[in-house]
């Protein structure tokens, strides 16, 4: 039967390689993750992606990764008769993910890739700091969202007393915390158009050896006399409430093009109807601001197996995830009275008027601090498959108090990992 399905060199062929032990593996840039019933290869190179559920080639990957190993020996009659591991064998050659290998002796050692290990002492000493600065209070104006939506993302706010930072205390703050650890600085605040149209401060501000952004609402600029702005090489974020008239936009919009400063919007949208695509759709980041309304969010927020399937990551990246909180580590905020925070959804963690820097760093690196928050950490996305490809947790999460903000359903299948 083999002579008349294959042909005499056919057999020999077979009957050659059957003389040698056969190893699948898969390249060590795959990022490899499994539940008692679901396997998940993420190519980090190629950014192909794909979930398989065939209870045996689950099983022989447990098998692997228990020796921390992305190779394993098959036998032969697997992978040559049964369709599920000719597709997925098919699907490794494809995307370049892995192969077969047929080898006479002692096989080569493809090593898991090592995600445990952590070194949080080199992360300590880095250029990581995203400072963000609350400058004045001081605000004529009533936005609809003011005060809430700062919880959810950078945005101006304005608190019932009047307090405005000394502009040498900022640099008093720049150095206590040390520019050598700082990598943004996000100036925000009520109306601080004193900040902005001071030359002299501008300009030492722009000898920092890192990003400056100012962000200043559009209700304090409208009728002011843009061409006072000395931005410098500093940035520009107008942040817009979802109020606004948007044809009060566009008419702001023409006036700042020509000073020439570099400009982006940030508009606040909690509905469809809100997100209006025109000619500053390109200059707009738009924010969407949870309010209670469900559904805008579960149809444009929450996440799909699609959406977090065709992340674009790095093997890097993925090892960031499973350590710290990339949506949060390195973040920190100082108060319009020096108070610290990392989030205004926590507690304050000190203040830079009265507290030890060293000691507040301390606090920030802890493995319970919201730098280190996981979704490890959490019980409904610690068994999920997609754990560490998903973004890690936010904001949103923390004002909602939910954390899965997904349309997936794998987080009741349990990690074997």
């Amino acid at each position: 039967n083999s002579y008349m399905k294959y042909g005499f060199i056919g057999v020999f062929k077979i009957l050659v390689c059957m003389s040698k032990k056969q190893y699948l593996y898969i390249e060590p840039f795959v990022y490899l993750s499994l539940t008692n019933d679901s396997l998940l290869l993420f190519n980090t190179l190629t950014n192909k992606s794909e979930v398989f559920e065939e209870l045996s080639i689950v099983n022989f990957f447990a098998k692997a990764i228990s020796n921390n190993l992305y190779i394993n020996d098959i036998e032969w009659d697997i992978y040559q008769n049964r369709k599920d591991w000719i597709d997925f064998i098919s699907w490794l050659r494809n995307s370049f993910s892995g192969d077969l290998l047929s080898i006479e002796g002692t096989p080569p050692i493809i090593s898991k890739p090592n995600l445990d290990e952590f070194n949080i002492e080199y992360i300590e000493l880095s250029k990581i700091i995203n400072l963000e600065i609350y400058l004045a209070s001081d605000c004529k104006h009533h936005c609809c969202g003011c005060g809430k939506y700062n919880y959810q993302f950078l945005f101006c706010k304005k608190n019932s007393f009047l307090k405005c930072v000394d502009k040498k205390s900022i640099f008093v703050y720049i150095e206590k915390i040390s520019i050598d650890r700082i990598s943004s600085i996000s100036l925000v605040g009520g109306n601080i158009w004193e900040y902005v149209t001071d030359l002299d401060f501008i300009n030492k501000l722009a000898l920092l050896d890192c990003e400056i952004t100012f962000y200043v609402n559009i209700r304090n600029l409208i009728g002011m006399d843009l061409s006072l702005m000395h931005i410098s090489t500093c940035k520009l974020n107008i942040l817009i409430d979802e109020s606004l008239d948007f044809d009060i936009v566009k008419s702001f919009d023409l006036e700042i093009k020509k000073t020439g400063i570099d400009y982006t919007y940030s508009i606040v949208v909690k509905e469809l109807s809100n997100i209006i695509e025109n000619e500053l759709f390109n200059k707009s980041i738009f924010l969407p601001f949870y309010d209670g309304n469900d559904l805008f969010f579960h149809d444009y927020v929450f996440l799909n197996k699609s959406n977090i399937l065709n992340s674009d990551l790095s093997m890097r990246e993925i090892y960031n995830k499973t350590h710290v909180n990339t949506c949060f580590m390195g973040k920190l905020i100082i108060d319009y009275d020096g108070s610290l925070y990392t989030s205004f959804n926590r507690k304050k963690i000190g203040n830079i008027n009265q507290d030890d820097m060293h000691l507040i760093f301390n606090k920030l690196f802890d493995k319970k601090a919201l730098w280190r928050l996981s979704r490890k950490d959490v019980p409904i996305c610690k068994d999920c498959l997609y754990k560490y490809i998903c973004p890690s947790i936010s904001n949103y999460e923390l004002v909602m108090n939910r954390f899965d903000l997904c349309n997936v359903h794998s987080c009741n299948k349990k990690s074997v990992q």
